[in-house]
């Protein structure tokens, strides 16, 4: 059943396949902590820094195919075979720098892909 509305979601949406994937909301890590009297240097220090947007983006590069299958989903998700989608972040060594990893669903293989 979940198998079926998404692929009607994929047929009907089939002419904007090369659509990007939206991009998730950056997570803040910027609690409102008290910070002791240790602390009161740093924080005018880097009070004064310019902040870099660190929001990590998904996009979309291929949908793949609806296989039906026991391996195939779950109840959380479903994997077309051939999906292939990048992943761009930021560097931890040099936050100036971009980098990427794409993540691709070849086959199910012996426990699912």
């Amino acid at each position: 059943e979940d198998l079926e509305t998404w692929a009607s979601k994929v047929i009907q949406g089939s002419s904007s396949v090369e659509k990007p994937v939206k991009e998730e909301a950056p997570f803040d890590l910027n609690f409102d902590l008290q910070p002791d009297g240790e602390c009161d240097v740093a924080s005018q220090i880097c009070g004064n820094a310019s902040m870099i947007n660190f929001d990590a983006c998904d996009e979309l590069i291929k949908l793949g195919v609806l296989v039906i299958g026991k391996l195939w989903s779950n109840k959380l998700a479903i994997f077309p075979n051939g999906f292939k989608s990048r992943v761009k972040f930021y560097n931890v060594q040099d936050p100036m720098r971009l980098s990427y990893y794409i993540s691709e669903i070849v086959d199910a293989g012996l426990m699912g892909p």
